[in-house]
């Protein structure tokens, strides 16, 4: 994640997990911090995610990177820790891979852990900043899933998003309260719900996507569902009037507010990396080395295709009309000049 100039990495070497930080003017290596250990059982077997899954957040003054093994850990901006605490022993198909949210002076964790929804070992928690107490922790009846809270903002206030199997459960993300919940969603919850308007758009692991209200009288009411270009791992991106799924190189747009089908296409090959959208331009990398540069507009425009060193499994960030885009081998900063270019044609 990038913040002004400076890129924050989460990485890892064996058990180990590292924070580090970069130029994002120069990719000059800041400061590297060796963060966290791993113990025997914190994974499981064959953890495709390893330690270090989950994105860094950063409000610009502290930088907060939560690890597979359950450890929440602190920095200021020169890497310097200000704290770090276990949160959770780890109990996970795949390994941890939820990123944290930030929401005023606190940090906000997804933790859904356990085959089943009654093991009363998942929870949704809010920890403060400055020190990592807890300002409050709320239950999950849900199975371990990998998706990622969102906050919504309408007009009566925040909301605070969070997918898992098989329940969509909103929360005011003040006090932890739950606000409604939907069961609609089954098996491997990956993908993190995006908003579209007053809508929040959740989905599972390529079975079906949900479009529930946000707003309103009808706020928790499920609006439509679709199994139309459901992706399983990487998730939705929307412009509040479309949303675009990837999925194996398949590219499925749909009208966010009725699921109706905008257009389809084919390009690349397996997307994990979640597409990310700036301006009208979406970005969308895959594992074969390749970032796709589409038009998000009612049919299909493809600005450009460009070749990156190696696949692409972590979602690019954007900061300054610039572009990173992190491979399995380099870290690289792009211009956007190309995309806007074509896209202006």
């Amino acid at each position: 994640m990038v913040w002004n100039d400076l890129l924050f990495l989460t990485g890892e070497e064996g058990a180990v997990g590292y924070l580090s930080c970069l130029d994002a003017s120069t990719g000059t290596l800041l400061w590297d911090r060796r963060l966290s250990q791993a113990s025997p059982g914190d994974l499981p077997e064959g953890a495709t995610g390893g330690i270090s899954a989950p994105t860094p957040a950063t409000d610009g003054r502290l930088v907060f990177a939560l690890f597979a093994n359950g450890e929440m850990c602190c920095v200021d901006r020169s890497g310097r820790e200000v704290w770090r605490k276990r949160i959770f022993s780890p109990l996970n198909s795949y390994g941890h891979a939820s990123s944290v949210a930030l929401w005023k002076e606190t940090v906000i964790l997804q933790v859904d852990s356990g085959v089943s929804g009654d093991a009363g070992l998942s929870f949704i928690a809010a920890l403060r900043k400055e020190d990592g107490s807890v300002v409050w922790k709320t239950p999950r009846p849900v199975a371990n899933s990998w998706s990622t809270p969102v906050i919504a903002r309408v007009a009566w206030g925040p909301v605070l998003v969070a997918s898992g199997n098989p329940w969509v459960i909103a929360y005011n993300p003040d006090t932890g309260t739950e606000l409604w919940r939907v069961r609609c969603l089954d098996g491997d919850v990956v993908p993190t719900p995006v908003v579209a308007g007053n809508l929040v758009i959740a989905a599972d692991g390529g079975t079906q996507a949900v479009a529930i209200s946000l707003d309103g009288v009808d706020r928790g009411r499920v609006v439509w569902n679709t199994s139309e270009g459901v992706a399983s791992i990487a998730s939705p991106v929307s412009d509040g009037a479309r949303v675009l799924f990837c999925e194996g190189g398949d590219f499925v747009c749909l009208n966010a507010a009725t699921a109706a089908v905008l257009w389809k296409a084919q390009a690349g090959t397996a997307t994990w990396a979640s597409p990310v959208i700036a301006g009208a331009t979406v970005y969308v990398p895959d594992l074969s080395g390749k970032v796709f540069a589409l038009e998000m507009g009612d049919s299909f425009r493809l600005l450009a295709s460009s070749p990156v060193p190696g696949a692409v499994t972590a979602t690019p960030a954007f900061s300054r009309g610039r572009i990173f885009i992190r491979t399995e081998s380099s870290v690289l900063c792009c211009a956007q000049d190309a995309a806007e270019t074509a896209r202006q044609k």
